[in-house]
């Protein structure tokens, strides 16, 4: 699969998931809305 065992391989998934993610938020991004408090009071 090109990725290693262990955390380097988990923490370049999920670079990468994350990268996709966001484009797909960059180019639509009213279709997103937050799950959370994005700021505390």
């Amino acid at each position: 699969t090109g990725v290693e065992n262990g955390e380097p391989g988990v923490a370049k998934i999920t670079a990468a998931i994350n990268k996709l993610l966001e484009g797909w938020i960059r180019e639509r991004p009213a279709d997103w809305h937050w799950l959370h408090r994005r700021w505390p009071d």
